[in-house]
């Protein structure tokens, strides 16, 4: 974990991006071949592969390998994610009156649909703030989460990337996959919203957190910028939230590593 977090931390280096080029052909293909994002589809692009490493690994019977491919999952959700620089180009461009190029940034890095907005929309920042939380939630805390949950197994993650990649890929929108990620993020997000309150204005947050405990409807990037907001409150500059946002990101994965580092080791010393 500690490893993770310093390729997190410290990496430029998005080996996710580097991925995709060559996932792309194979994934196109499944897709062209089935319904695209149907259910065959996302069984041999994602389930069945995450089947066959369980398989693997049970025969394996080798805590070793286990152990080396968890982290090197680890390491790929991981390394990259670290948005500050993105957002800093960003800001900088915005700032200078080169807006085309800012908004390229935003759709390259930091989660902006070029096909929703463009470089004049008037709630960029607010769809920055959007896309980074999106982002680093799905890479970040959703495979932590389950790596923690399959205590220690590499299948969570991997599942989790798979779906990730399936559902960036997909030429048509998912819906089964989202769904599917939708389901296994609803508690991951109330956690990461509780660390939000947490890294912030506490009563606020909690508040909004409480509100939206049950609602099994909106989606987790809308959710996650609500705890956002009322953690760091809305007094700010469009920039220096965004930048904040960026903060509480670090600090709330700071957290998460050092609590599951803790049930770890005290649990196995029992």
């Amino acid at each position: 974990l500690a490893i993770a977090f310093a390729v997190f931390r410290f990496s430029h280096f998005n080996p996710q991006r580097a991925i995709l080029p060559l996932a792309s052909p194979i994934l196109g293909k499944i897709h062209k071949n089935q319904k695209a994002g149907g259910v065959i589809a996302l069984s041999l692009a994602v389930l069945i592969p995450t089947l066959l490493s369980v398989v693997v690994l049970h025969f394996a019977s080798s805590p070793t390998v286990a152990y080396a491919f968890g982290l090197a999952l680890l390491i790929i959700a991981f390394a990259g994610n670290n948005y500050e620089k993105h957002l800093e180009d960003f800001i900088e461009l915005r700032k200078n009156g080169n807006f085309k190029q800012a908004f390229d940034v935003a759709t390259h890095h930091l989660g902006v649909d070029k096909e929703k907005y463009d470089e004049n929309s008037s709630n960029l920042y607010d769809v920055v703030n959007r896309g980074i939380l999106g982002l680093q939630f799905n890479s970040l805390f959703l495979c932590f989460f389950w790596y923690v949950i399959l205590l220690g197994h590499p299948s969570g993650v991997l599942f989790i990337l798979l779906l990730n990649l399936f559902i960036k890929t997909s030429p048509v929108e998912p819906k089964i996959a989202l769904n599917l990620r939708h389901a296994m993020a609803w508690i991951p997000v109330r956690l990461t919203g509780l660390t939000f309150a947490l890294m912030g204005d506490f009563p606020r947050c909690f508040n909004i957190w409480f509100r939206d405990l049950l609602d099994i409807q909106m989606p987790s990037r809308k959710i996650l910028q609500e705890y956002a907001n009322a953690a760091l409150g809305e007094i700010l500059e469009p920039d220096e939230f965004s930048t904040q946002i960026i903060k509480i990101l670090q600090r709330s994965i700071v957290t998460w590593l050092v609590l599951f580092a803790i049930i770890f080791t005290f649990g196995s010393a029992f």
